[in-house]
């Protein structure tokens, strides 16, 4: 039997399925069945079954239309309960999982508690599982011992090398050809290194690569280039400003930018960019920023945000319409700081529907979540994802969002991760990552470009999960199709990609993530943070309960606070 092509969507009353059917199919025969939280459909050579999270209702109006000339079915499955969302209607790899095969998928425990009851749910299903001669076996078999000698030891040595997700991969370049390592990663030796070595070997490349006055040169932008790409506006940005608007909330109501006296203004910028107050909703120094010079220390300007939600008489604006956020998360460990009471973000709590292509859809479908003994801290997850996202975001606002022959190089050399096999700590590191290495690698090199992407990532965040996805597909499929990049999908992307569709409640973490990148992109004075023991370098297991935290200082993202070799 065949597993047809099909998409979700749903509205107030009905779930709707379509399904992508061969044109020898006799739809006349078709069967459907709807049995509590179960949709079944058969038709020969086809056969579909989706287990939804929520509950239907037989005989409320279920219907199907059948489209001769797009061999398209649609099915309206009733709900139970009028008006319910149905949750992970963009993931078909879960609707289709047997309940055996959800039990396996990533979850993110909350507390003690959830993780007992979750063990003891495993538990009870590997009981019933196993029958008596199972048993039987498990206890006739005999563990075989075996004396290690010298070369198991360097084995040993070898194999405690780990990365990629989760630190979950090792041996992958063991048997490649050092050349064709090279072309893979930038780190020249992935299966010797460790972790804390890896660091350093990024940190000391950068700054041998580092030219100052390549830099100073881009920052005069005496062409206009910089000013030309600041003028693009991606799709995402739109469909946000769209769902502002949708609500009656004005770009100058939802946002007013306070701009400090000292803060000079790109007025080419200003007057340009389309939605350049949609910009300003999510962070004020993306529209100002001082061009060419290089700010000191005490010249950094604050630039708070008010939202219209803060003042019910601004043009009359709807409250409920805008989320107001005046304390985020700034730093690791999820140590919350007070920010500033002028700093919040306008978040459209009616997130715009973004309905993913088929191709992919295809590609989150042969995707599967990462089998893992421990789930992975979610400060690393974080991380990662925004490594991706920063550097996706980067190669759309240089190519104007066509791409090109140089995207592969603009993925690969802005990541840490993709690069040196060095996914960022945290959040932090990895602002602070990215700022650095657009500033050394690329072609533009420009600090407006790092402050524009981090308000381009910040609002993909807050737009929800397809619209990372639909951005993390983007790095996988220039991956892909690279001669030997495909090995950096299997051991970062995919997995990350897999992760974020099994998990619950993303649009929440996303929104988190956005918060903690905003409060980074506008930070003013050094703030000292605690860093929770299992955040170290080359990760740990979660039994690192004895071990200390630690503290570390996060600065202003500026250019002196990046450690460039000024």
């Amino acid at each position: 039997m065949l597993t047809p092509v099909f998409y979700c969507e749903q509205d107030d009353d009905f779930v709707i399925v379509r399904l992508i059917l061969s044109g020898i199919c006799k739809i006349a025969n078709a069967a459907f069945d709807i049995n509590g939280n179960q949709f079944t459909f058969h038709c020969s050579p086809y056969y579909l079954r989706l287990r939804f999270d929520q509950g239907l209702q037989e005989g409320k109006g279920e219907r199907a239309t059948y489209d001769l000339e797009s061999n398209t079915l649609t099915v309206w499955l009733p709900k139970d309960v009028k008006g319910e969302v149905f949750a992970q209607l963009d993931n078909p790899g879960y609707l289709i999982a047997t309940e055996k095969e959800r039990k396996q998928l990533i979850t993110v425990l909350n507390s003690v508690d959830a993780a007992d009851s979750t063990e003891n749910d495993a538990n009870d299903g590997a009981c019933e599982d196993k029958g008596p001669v199972d048993i039987v076996e498990a206890e006739e078999t005999e563990y075989v011992q075996k004396l290690q000698n010298t070369a198991s030891l360097e084995q040993v040595a070898v194999d405690s090398i780990h990365y990629g997700f989760a630190n979950h991969f090792s041996g992958l370049f063991s048997h490649l050809d050092v050349d064709l390592v090279r072309e893979m990663v930038s780190l020249p030796a992935p299966e010797t290194t460790l972790p804390q070595e890896r660091h350093r070997l990024r940190l000391e490349t950068e700054n041998n690569n580092f030219d100052e006055e390549v830099l100073l040169l881009d920052f005069e932008d005496e062409d206009g280039d910089i000013a030309r790409l600041l003028r693009y506006v991606p799709s995402h940005i739109r469909d946000f400003q769209t769902a502002l608007q949708a609500v009656e909330v004005k770009e100058d109501v939802a946002c007013t930018n306070q701009r400090a006296p000292a803060t000079e203004v790109y007025e080419e910028e200003c007057e340009a960019v389309v939605g350049c107050g949609l910009f300003e909703v999510w962070s004020g120094n993306v529209a100002d920023f001082k061009p060419p010079e290089l700010p000191a220390e005490d010249e950094v300007a604050v630039l708070p945000i008010a939202t219209a939600s803060s003042s019910p008489s601004n043009h009359g604006a709807t409250p409920p319409a805008v989320a107001e956020e005046e304390v985020v998360k700034v730093g690791p460990g999820s140590t919350t700081q007070s920010i500033s009471p002028g700093v919040q973000i306008a978040i459209p709590r009616c997130r715009p529907v973004l309905r993913l292509t088929k191709d992919e859809q295809d590609a989150i479908t042969r995707i599967k979540p990462p089998k893992l003994l421990f789930p992975p801290p979610f400060l690393s997850v974080a991380a990662l994802t925004a490594d991706l996202l920063f550097t996706e975001a980067y190669d759309d606002l240089v190519t104007e969002g066509t791409g090109c022959s140089e995207s592969l190089w603009n993925l690969c050399m802005l990541s840490p991760a993709l690069s040196f096999l060095d996914p960022p700590e945290d959040l932090y590191d990895a602002c602070v990552s990215f700022a650095r290495r657009a500033l050394i690698y690329p072609l533009r090199r420009h600090f407006a470009l790092v402050q524009r992407v981090f308000a381009v990532v910040g609002t993909r965040l807050l737009l929800g999960r397809t619209y990372v996805i639909r951005a993390l597909l983007r790095v996988r499929d220039v991956l892909a199709h690279a001669e030997h990049k495909h090995i950096l999908n299997m051991i970062f992307v995919d997995p990350l990609v897999g992760y974020w569709m099994n998990i619950t409640n993303a649009d929440d973490r996303f929104t988190e993530i956005a918060l903690e990148i905003h409060a980074h992109s506008t930070l003013a004075e050094p703030l000292e943070v605690k860093i929770p023991a299992s955040s170290n370098r080359g990760g740990a297991l979660p039994l690192s309960g004895l071990l200390q935290d630690g503290k570390k200082t996060l600065r202003p993202l500026t250019l002196l606070n990046l450690g460039l070799p000024l």
